[in-house]
């Protein structure tokens, strides 16, 4: 298992909004559960991000310490790639943010948005999108530029 240097992920929660999460802290081990339950990776460090630049900032930090990174948006990938042995987990769950253009009938949605939160924003305009009314996440099956996440 990877043991990152303590200062790199002190200097890494100074910069995010987010938590930041090492297998050591309270929530580490609910915060790398994913839906299918005989998936038991342990990640390095889990980045809960709030906004793009912590998602940035994680990135970095792999990049940096030559680390995988794995993408969790809903946990919802039975292969279990939204968490990484050893490497740097970027969490988008807490990424909620959807904004609606009614006028050009689009929608833009965070990582951590999922189907019934996107379909009650959209509702509220008099418009559907075409996913499912579901907790899973829109991240997963969205085309054009989305990350497919776990």
């Amino acid at each position: 298992m990877t043991v990152l240097d303590p200062a790199l992920v002190t200097d890494l929660a100074a910069q995010v909004a987010g938590s930041v999460l090492g297998p050591d802290d309270a929530g580490f081990d609910a915060a790398r559960s994913i839906h299918n339950g005989l998936i038991d990776k342990r990640p390095a460090v889990i980045v809960r991000c709030h906004t793009a630049g912590d998602v940035v900032a994680a990135l970095a930090l792999a990049r940096q310490e030559g680390l995988e990174v794995s993408i969790r948006g809903g946990g919802h990938n039975v292969a279990g790639r939204a968490v990484t042995n050893g490497g740097v987990m970027v969490d988008l769950a807490e990424m909620k943010r959807i904004e609606i253009d009614p006028e050009a009938r689009t929608a833009t949605a965070e990582g951590g948005v999922l189907w019934a939160e996107l379909n009650d924003a959209a509702a509220e305009h008099g418009l559907a999108v075409t996913g499912v009314r579901s907790r899973r996440p829109v991240s997963r099956v969205t085309p054009s530029g989305a990350v497919s996440a776990g």
